[in-house]
C-alpha cells in the first residue's frame, strides 16, 4: 500500500471530428499486492481524488479537474537485486468534473478510459 502519482499524454479522435489532447497529473492511494513471495505476478487498484491538467478540445486548451480509478494484472522479474522489469495491463478512467476557459469555471461530465499494455521498470528495495 502507497501513494501514487501519475503523469500521463494523450490524444484522442472520434471518427472525423477534431482530437482531442489530454495532460494530467493523478495523484492518490495504490494497493499492489504480489501473489508469491518472489514478487512476480502482481495486482494492483488505484484510486486518484486529486487529477489535474488540461485538454485541447477544438483548438482551445482547458484546465481540468476530476477525479481516475485503476486496476492492473502483471510479471515483473528481477534483472539485479534493485532492478526489475517486466510487463501489465492496466485500466484506467479519468472521470471529469470542472472545467476552466478563459477565468470561467463550469461543471461538466465526460471520461477518458483506456485499456493499455504498459513495460515496466522497477527500483527495488527488498
Amino acid at each position: 500500500f502507497g501513494w501514487n502519482i501519475n503523469s500521463w499524454r494523450s490524444a484522442l479522435s472520434q471518427g472525423a471530428a477534431t482530437e482531442d489532447t489530454y495532460k494530467v497529473l493523478e495523484m492518490g492511494p495504490k494497493l499492489h499486492w504480489f501473489f508469491n513471495e518472489n514478487q512476480n505476478w502482481y495486482v494492483s487498484a488505484e484510486w486518484n481524488p486529486y487529477a489535474k491538467g488540461k485538454r485541447e478540445k477544438a483548438g482551445t486548451e482547458r484546465d481540468i479537474t476530476g477525479s481516475s480509478v485503476g486496476a492492473g494484472i502483471g510479471y515483473r522479474f528481477r534483472i539485479s537485486r534493485f532492478i526489475g522489469v517486466g510487463a501489465s495491463l492496466q485500466y484506467h478512467s479519468l472521470s471529469l468534473s470542472k472545467e476552466t476557459l478563459n477565468s470561467t469555471e463550469s461543471s461538466i461530465s465526460g471520461k477518458v478510459t483506456n485499456l493499455m499494455p504498459m513495460i515496466e521498470f522497477s527500483i527495488l528495495m527488498r
